[in-house]
């Protein structure tokens, strides 16, 4: 039936863990739980606990593979018809939330994507910017999601049916920083996979300091640049490639390279602030692409 599937590095996961596996006894089904340790050298003790509850595995790999390949290994491990990622940093909605993705399955499922929530309780001072950003770009309603199927998936909480993940796997030649979500996505639409969204959404608890999640979010942009001189990316893909893009076609990128080199210093002072401004960290990050792509 399910095979519920949780990549971890450095994280302890057992309190999320128990409650995946008291809702999926609860519901009924045939079950696996595969927990993959991406080469982690903290909480590995506190997570070996896993193995103590049943239809439950975690196993520590020798080296850090990444976070495509680890899916990707996941998925190919796993033996039940459906496959439940999640992200170990995350908390379910609800008590039923095993229960409402089995209820939407169908002999027509392709991938449901459930959604992503942050707490409304504000974090510590210097995560602020990680929990704006994830408040305001990625806790998306499904009847938003929906208007953009593809472009809105994230794989911190979505299902797929087994046999269409031999198809569409995760790019593991891609650095290991960001976009196999979009690469994924993009790659069902192209094979003409449906992505259905749902409001079966999950917490996402892990909040990074404002200085990582920024230094993060550049190596993103970074990575974005690469996958379009690459042909994996077309700029109308990602809202800044395709802002970036229009400001080409309109040769506005000098005036966007001066403005960065002018505001640089201050808007970082903002970023890594306790009150960091979201408009200042678009912009910041646009500035970023066009002074890498000088480069």
């Amino acid at each position: 039936m399910l095979s519920i599937l949780i990549p971890v590095y450095n994280y302890n996961t057992t309190s999320l863990i128990n409650e995946i596996h008291e809702q999926a006894i609860f519901s009924g089904i045939d079950f696996e739980i595969l927990v993959f340790d991406d080469g982690s050298n903290e909480y590995t003790k506190e997570n070996c606990a896993i193995n103590t509850l049943s239809f439950s595995e975690y196993r520590i790999l020798p080296n850090n593979i990444g976070r495509s390949a680890i899916r990707n290994s996941l998925a190919s491990t796993a033996q039940y018809d459906f496959l439940l990622f999640l992200d170990a940093d995350i908390e379910p909605y609800c008590d039923t939330f095993i229960k409402k993705y089995v209820e939407v399955l169908t002999s027509k499922t392709e991938i449901i994507s459930g959604g992503l929530l942050y707490k409304n309780t504000k974090p510590k001072k210097d995560q602020m910017l990680r929990w704006k950003y994830g408040h305001k770009k990625e806790s998306v309603l499904a009847k938003e999601r929906k208007e953009k199927p593809y472009l809105s998936f994230l794989s911190s909480n979505f299902l797929i049916r087994k046999s269409l993940f031999k198809t569409i796997t995760f790019n593991e030649n891609i650095p290991n920083l960001a976009c196999e979500d979009t690469l994924f996505a993009l790659d069902a639409k192209a094979k003409g996979i449906t992505i259905e969204h749902i409001h079966n959404p999950v917490f996402h608890l892990g909040l990074e300091n404002n200085n990582v999640f920024l230094k993060k979010s550049l190596e993103s942009v970074e990575v974005r640049q690469s996958l379009i001189q690459k042909r994996l990316l077309k700029p109308t893909d990602t809202k800044i490639t395709d802002l970036a893009s229009k400001i080409e076609k309109n040769r506005l990128r000098g005036l966007v390279v001066i403005f960065h080199k002018c505001t640089e210093k201050l808007f970082k002072k903002n970023l890594i602030s306790h009150n960091p401004s979201l408009l200042i960290f678009d912009l910041y990050r646009l500035g970023h692409y066009f002074q890498q792509q000088k480069k």
